[in-house]
């Protein structure tokens, strides 16, 4: 099962949430609203299957037909932390965020530390770069051509191995440095396996960074 999670970030259009789901979606599959997410959903066309937050974003909207998890507005998480814990306890294969990135900025300073420590596999979609946290693999097909970033956030994290890149790492320890700034993936199937938490992948969807 995948969950896609929809938060309150500003959106530079539509249409990579819109592709996004077209190609990922199943039947069965679960959709969460983080508060003012629900304002995203609505643009998209979509029901969220729950609604959790403080709910401070859609007090003038109407929510009567969605699962409502409700919080204090005084409460140690942010909503799309909370949003996340929930997804967890889903189980799924595989998270989709939409609307984490070009909000304020410290929300989207922390909702990119959520994303590198939460274990459960992870994508950020995003207008011009997609954004992945790595368990223990990540596996691309078709971005040959594409400039990208690997992030460790912490030290004593390895990179085991990579194929269908450019530069290659193998049993490499990697600590918060540029190192891995902008690589290029040179293969139709490319994809890396790591140890430890604390990574990011930025995929750019233009070649020419």
């Amino acid at each position: 099962m995948k969950v896609f999670i929809l938060v309150n970030g500003r959106a530079d259009g539509l249409e990579p949430f819109i592709n996004n789901f077209k190609n990922e979606y199943s039947k069965g599959d679960f959709i969460i609203s983080a508060d003012g997410g629900f304002l995203l959903a609505e643009k998209l066309g979509l029901l969220p299957d729950v609604l959790i937050g403080d709910l401070d974003s859609v007090r003038d909207v109407n929510i009567e037909k969605v699962k409502i998890v409700e919080y204090p507005q005084k409460k140690d998480y942010s909503d799309f932390e909370l949003a996340l814990r929930y997804a967890r306890d889903l189980d799924p294969d595989m998270v989709f965020v939409y609307g984490a990135l070009n909000g304020r900025k410290d929300h989207e300073f922390i909702n990119l530390l959520l994303l590198a420590y939460f274990d459960v596999k992870t994508m950020f979609v995003g207008s011009e770069v997609d954004i992945y946290n790595i368990v223990d693999s990540l596996e691309l097909t078709g971005y040959n051509g594409k400039t990208c970033s690997l992030v460790a956030l912490t030290e004593g994290l390895e990179v085991r191995r990579m194929w269908g890149f450019e530069y290659v790492l193998h049993n490499e320890i990697l600590k918060p440095s540029s190192r891995g700034l902008s690589n290029i993936i040179v293969a139709e199937n490319a994809g890396l396996e790591v140890e430890g938490r604390g990574w990011l992948f930025f995929l750019n969807k233009r070649s020419n960074y």
